[in-house]
């Protein structure tokens, strides 16, 4: 009876590995490709126009756009608080994302290096790091309204 159930269990996690590696072999035909990489796909327009956003996606981004245009950070506690008012913000956008399909992979690529400049941020220990990783987080939130539309 054990070996009947040791087989069992066997075969549905060799079922189980196999179905993840059709749904991978799947997602390469799709309009954004994610690769797992540091040298992770680009961000690029929907044959040439911009990917579809919903309107609390886009809310989220402007906030976002908000908290880093009004920053006007003084020392280090002003940079990790930048970071944490960031990160609240991309919580919240995650959450309330509706987002599906190649407009919602396009999105993913735009929040991934978001999401890691911001926890670099937090993490920052000199000034001069948290003033080059916040003009990097700028640079990125500010590459929604290029490639994202209501």
């Amino acid at each position: 009876m054990k070996k009947i159930l040791l087989i069992l269990l066997s075969t549905n996690l060799l079922l189980a590995c196999n179905a993840e590696s059709d749904k991978e072999h799947k997602s390469e035909t799709d309009p954004v490709v994610h690769e797992h990489t540091e040298a992770a796909s680009a961000l690029v327009l929907n044959n040439g126009n911009k990917w579809k956003a919903d309107s609390v996606t886009v809310t989220n981004a402007e906030t976002l756009q908000a908290i880093i245009a009004s920053a006007n950070p003084k020392n280090l506690e002003d940079y990790s608080k930048i970071s944490t008012d960031i990160n609240e913000g991309l919580n919240k956008m995650i959450k309330q994302c509706t987002m599906k399909g190649a407009d919602h992979d396009a999105l993913h690529l735009w929040l991934e290096p978001l999401m890691k400049k911001v926890k670099e941020l937090g993490e920052s220990s000199t000034v001069d790091k948290a003033i080059s990783i916040l003009h990097e987080l700028e640079t990125q939130v500010n590459l929604f309204p290029q490639y994202f539309e209501k």
